[in-house]
């Protein structure tokens, strides 16, 4: 009767918290784990491990981990409120694409920075077709860890979009990048009748200032 009763409870709290785990990771939007972010993974592997105490322990009781999980999902999601608005905040948290590979070029610097060897950079090359660093126009290592390797084949623009204006809010330090000043910045803003409060993305490619409206798909 005790051993059908421990089946009971361990059936009732892992249908328990497998639930409560996917509604969790669903209501943060989470992506695959290859994917994550660095706080994607931390509240992960905190969700993993909160779970895994009354599975493995029927003495413990069940809102010592669900007390947890809950606030866990709310820090998560106010994070993520506040990251959309505060570009700093949003490169603590999620960081910042690094440059390994600029027109066939090496950069030494971001790679001691990232921990990234040769070899590592290499073989992703290999994987998109090339064989060496110059035959490479950008290799791009992003906030989730993986390589993105841009060939000098490849028919994407040239360089890399600058942006100016991320949700309403001017990116300061890469209006010299893109030739502008604040003033100039507005300007170009006054002079096609936009509010900056009204811009979801401005940015630099190619010569070109391009704007994308909030709620604006292009």
């Amino acid at each position: 009767m005790e051993f059908l009763e421990t089946v009971f409870i361990l059936f009732y709290r892992t249908v328990l918290f497998f639930s409560v785990l996917m509604l969790a990771l669903r209501i943060m939007g989470k992506r695959q784990l290859g994917d994550a972010e660095p706080s994607d993974l931390v509240v992960t592997i905190l969700l993993s491990e909160l779970a895994a105490g009354p599975l493995q322990n029927i003495e413990e009781p069940i809102y010592r981990s669900l007390v947890p999980i809950i606030l866990l999902v709310v820090i998560e999601l106010t994070v993520a409120f506040i990251s959309l608005k505060n570009v700093n905040l949003r490169r603590f948290f999620q960081g910042r694409y690094s440059i390994l590979i600029d027109d066939g070029k090496l950069n030494q610097a971001e790679m001691k920075k990232a921990h990234v060897t040769v070899d590592e950079v290499l073989e992703e090359i290999r994987q998109s077709g090339g064989i060496g660093i110059d035959e490479v126009r950008y290799c791009i290592l992003e906030t989730s860890g993986r390589m993105s390797v841009i060939m000098k084949n490849n028919t994407s623009p040239i360089k890399l979009p600058v942006s100016i204006i991320l949700d309403g809010k001017i990116i300061y330090k890469n209006l010299s990048v893109c030739g502008l000043t604040k003033k100039g910045a507005i300007s170009f803003l006054n002079e096609k009748g936009i509010r900056r409060e009204d811009v979801f993305w401005m940015y630099y490619s190619e010569g070109e200032i391009k704007t994308i409206m909030k709620d604006e798909s292009s």
